[in-house]
């Protein structure tokens, strides 16, 4: 299974490498080595029990399996012998012991520790049959011996001497238009049942031979009508079986010795079509009647269902061998990531255990500049991403239920089975239509096998381009603008997957550059009639290849690889391996003794530890990464990654209206990179425009925008202007180049000069249409180009109050002359390429006196004959007016002075005095402050 787990990401590994780096021959050294470890992330997985007896509890999760022997508080890792690829539940389960049967035999699992005993079939030579085992229990098992079914005892992991079976045929009824034979076994009985069915289907009878499990003669085969939905003997004598005839589930008990049964109508269903399931786990009755479940407990020798109150939750059970004998297992719903529940008297459901945590199998791993991209293998296939710095950061999740993933410079693809969804910088940015495969991605470039025969290439930026380039022949992987292709024939065969003559070739060329073709040469000693390529891969001016070729004569497999040299246009020599990726100055081969890094130019190679053919990996610019059982390694390679930064993609317009331009390229690189620019020249190749870009970390370019003005601020004339990227590596290793590794990268800019009619003002208002004197107003103003320039007029009435260009003219400061009279603002708008435009806003309501803001009240001091008021600041400033007042009880106040001090009178003596203060300004409504003191005390 673990070939299995790594063909399936054999083609995404192909495409994983082609993300980031390079090709120089720098040597792999054994020094100097950066490691970083990360365990696999612990989740809970779809968990299956196998087997359960009182406490004891036997489940498979993630290829393995666990016991728990006190009802799923604790659990261990335990090799009951069973598959640990697949499990179902047991066939058999009773007294502590399981029984599950394989086409090789039965293993008998004891429950209590988790071992298992294995019988194989081999030493009895049986006849061959599709299903050998027809049933077992632990102790004695029903196998198929050609047409005939033996019974043979079970007993220190071996069978005994088999011994036929001598069926019981009854008559067939009339009505019975075909048969179906069952069998099922227990501790005392061995069954054979004959279901009837009429043509229609339908179930109108059903045969019970019960036969001696020694070879003795058993009971009398009998005959119950309508199907049977349950058959276990409760001991020696006697026989416990379910029915269902019409909408009738009855319930039977049979005595063996004198033929005659005893039956109860458990319940009705309501129609007689309606599904309807029975299981009997212990002692305990499980039915099913659609949603509904009823139980009852036989213990006692009576059965009266009871409904399980399931609280809107949906169950859904083992199968009948699970067997608990007091406390069923029920799973809420399905899938696997539920709790597992027990049926307790009552009845009510109690919970047993949660869905077991185990490592989440990573199925491929993609490296980009500075973070590694997987996909493991819970809830159908998580994609997540880590960034690497000085180590493997924490893992940030982007989907579930993926395909597959590969990441590019800061891009991320993912393949679910509803399209490839696209990635920038962690951010969803658009979706294609539904593919076959995902087989790599480069920059803004994503190969797809669309599912037709052909593998097709589509790129993207920001939604999907829509336009998908048939790539002739295989193609194979990416790496920028180049894509390598060819055809993979076998001599004489129909495997030839290209249009070529049944040979195998190769060919690298260019999306963009319809006249370049690069026929690559197999390897001497690579049959082009006998050979096809297992693996390839294209990074920079190198092509990596792994060949499988077979022997005609002894049918013999043999792999070997090499990497071709693009400029020189040579092969280096065939090594006895394969490999699984390529990044820059080195590849990842596989041979008889693992996994290394390997210098292709050198031949030093530097050995993985702990790898097998098994582990997942991908292969970076510099570093390389590869998954195991427990964790995930990410190392750097020494010597690897020294070349500079290319360019894999830009994204942009092709051109723009200089009077309404908005050229905004996205580029993808290679490495992380230095902050840098974008030049613009002119057709003369002046510069008009130099742009900053920013350092990123990730190799992809963001947040360079072209207005169509040149450096002094004026629109550029029409014409086709260059744009160059000029940016050098973050490590020091140079400045970028094009795709090929010499030439500068750069492009056209078509610029026209297309008028744009007149400025649309779609909306000009005032931000509040009930202002107060004082108030700031501002004019609220929609328009495009948004650039236009702007005057501002100002009405207070008819009068013009403010007017002038510029933000400065924008705002209003409502003035006291302003008071009862209703504001506008007219708003008039000139641009370059575009006709003027004028908007007024609607008049405001009347303006309204305005209110103070801080009015304080004077503070009041008594000496002697004296008293002196302090008045603190108003706000705004005001004019204020001081009135004294006597107040005596019973009498109206007399204004006795004013202004902040006061000289007390004979009249004043037993009196209280109060000031009044009078605050106004002009716009403003008049306003009111007051103290008053204690009763004063004259003294003459």
């Amino acid at each position: 299974m673990r070939s299995s787990a790594y063909l399936r990401t054999g083609a995404a590994l192909a495409a994983s490498v082609l993300v980031v780096g390079l090709l120089p021959s720098a040597s792999v050294q054994a020094e100097e080595v950066s490691e970083w470890r990360t365990p696999l992330t612990r989740v809970p997985q779809p968990t299956q029990v196998v087997a359960a007896s009182g406490d004891s509890v036997l489940a498979w999760v993630h290829h393995s399996y666990r016991l728990s022997t006190d009802g799923g508080a604790t659990w261990s890792e335990v090799d009951p012998g069973l598959d640990p690829w697949f499990a179902g539940t047991a066939d058999f389960v009773e007294d502590g012991h399981a029984a599950v049967a394989t086409d090789e035999g039965v293993t008998v699992v004891d429950l209590a520790t988790g071992t298992g005993t294995t019988a194989s079939l081999a030493p009895l030579a049986l006849a061959a049959a599709a299903q050998p085992v027809a049933a077992t229990s632990d102790r004695d098992a029903l196998l198929r011996d050609g047409d005939r079914v033996v019974v043979s005892h079970l007993e220190g992991g071996s069978f005994g001497p088999p011994v036929a079976v001598v069926p019981q045929d009854l008559p067939t009824p009339s009505a019975s238009a075909s048969q179906e034979v069952g069998w099922s076994i227990d501790h005392q009985f061995g069954y054979r049942t004959v279901i009837h069915r009429t043509r229609g289907a339908k179930v109108t009878a059903t045969d019970i031979d019960a036969f001696a499990l020694g070879g003795e003669a058993g009971p009398s085969a009998f005959r119950v009508t309508g199907a049977l939905l349950h058959l276990r003997a409760l001991d020696g004598t006697r026989l416990e079986y379910v029915t269902r005839s019409g909408t009738a589930v009855s319930r039977c008990v049979r005595d063996v010795a004198r033929g005659t049964s005893s039956c109860r109508v458990l319940r009705r269903v309501p129609t007689s079509h309606a599904p309807v399931i029975v299981q009997k786990q212990g002692t305990v009755l499980l039915l099913q009647d659609r949603k509904a479940w009823y139980t009852c407990d036989t213990a006692s020798g009576g059965c009266t269902l009871k409904s399980i109150p399931l609280k809107g939750r949906v169950l859904s059970t083992q199968y009948d061998a699970v067997g608990d004998p007091t406390r069923p297992l029920v799973s809420v719903a399905a899938g696997g990531l539920d709790p597992f529940y027990a049926v307790a008297p009552g009845p009510v459901l109690v919970k047993r255990f949660d869905p077991l945590v185990a490592k989440a199998s990573v199925v491929g791993l993609s490296m980009g500049v500075n973070r590694l991209v997987g996909w493991d293998d819970r809830l159908g296939g998580a994609v997540w991403q880590r960034p690497l710095g000085d180590g493997i950061g924490a893992e940030k999740r982007l989907a579930d239920r993926a395909e597959a993933a590969l990441a590019s410079a800061g891009r991320t693809a993912v393949a679910t089975a509803s399209g490839v969804a696209f990635y920038d910088r962690s951010t969803a940015v658009s979706r294609g239509s539904a593919v076959n495969a995902l087989l790599g991605f480069s920059g803004p470039y994503a190969l797809l096998d669309r599912g037709s025969g052909w593998f097709d290439l589509t790129g993207y930026a920001g939604v999907p381009m829509g336009s998908y380039v048939r790539a002739p022949g295989h193609v194979r992987a990416i790496f920028g603008t180049r894509v390598l292709g060819g055809t993979d024939c076998l001599q004489g065969s129909a495997m030839c997957t290209g249009s070529g003559d049944g040979e195998t070739t190769l060919v690298v060329t260019d999306l963009l550059d319809a006249t370049y073709r690069r026929p690559i040469p197999l390897p001497d000693g690579v049959d082009a009639r006998t050979s096809h390529v297992q693996a390839a891969f294209l990074w920079g001016d190198r092509v990596a290849a792994s060949f499988t070729s077979a022997d005609p004569g002894t049918g013999e497999t043999t792999v070997r690889s090499a990497v071709y040299d693009l400029v020189a246009g040579t092969w280096g020599d065939l090594q006895d391996a394969r490999l699984l990726g390529l990044g820059d100055g080195y590849a990842v081969r596989e041979d008889g003794d693992g996994l290394s890094a390997w210098d292709y130019v050198t031949g030093e190679t530097y050995r993985l530890s702990d790898t097998d053919g098994g582990t997942t990996v991908t292969a970076g610019a510099d570093t390389l990464a590869y998954a195991n059982d427990d964790e995930i390694v990410v190392r750097r390679v020494p010597g690897a990654g020294a070349s500079a930064p290319r360019v894999l993609g830009v994204v942009g317009p092709a051109g723009c209206n200089a009077w309404d331009c908005a050229w905004a390229p996205q580029f993808d690189l290679t490495k992380a990179l230095d902050a840098g620019q974008v030049v613009i020249r002119d057709p003369q190749g002046e510069v008009v425009r130099t742009l900053r870009t920013a350092a990123t970390t990730d190799g992809s370019v963001r947040g360079v925008t072209w207005d169509g003005r040149s450096d002094t601020g004026g629109f550029v004339a029409a014409g086709d202007y260059r744009w160059q990227l000029v940016v050098a590596a973050a490590d020091g290793s140079g400045t970028a180049t094009g795709v090929d590794g010499t030439s500068v990268p750069g492009g056209t800019i078509a610029v026209t000069r297309t008028h744009l009619g007149t400025v649309a003002l779609s909306k000009v208002a005032v931000s509040d249409t009930t202002p107060a004197v004082d108030q700031e107003l501002t004019a609220d103003v929609v328009l495009r180009p948004a650039d236009a320039d702007l005057t501002y007029t100002w009405y207070s009435g008819s009068a013009v109050v403010s007017t002038g260009a510029g933000e400065a003219y924008a705002s209003y400061r409502v003035q006291p002359t302003d008071l009862g009279r209703r504001l506008k603002v007219v708003v008039s708008a000139e641009r370059e390429g575009t006709y003027p435009a004028t908007r007024g806003s609607a008049r405001t309501k009347p303006v309204a006196a305005a209110r103070f803001t801080d009015v304080a009240a004077p503070v009041l001091a008594v000496d002697g004959n004296s008293v002196r008021a302090t008045v603190p600041d108003w706000a705004p400033a005001a004019t204020l007016a001081l009135q004294w007042y006597r107040l005596v009880p019973g009498r109206a106040s007399v204004k006795i002075g004013t202004g902040p001090d006061y000289t007390l009178l004979a009249a004043d003596n037993g009196a209280r005095l109060k000031l009044v203060v009078t605050g106004s300004r002009p716009g403003y409504r008049t306003a009111t402050a007051s103290a008053t003191t204690g009763p004063v005390s004259f003294v003459p």
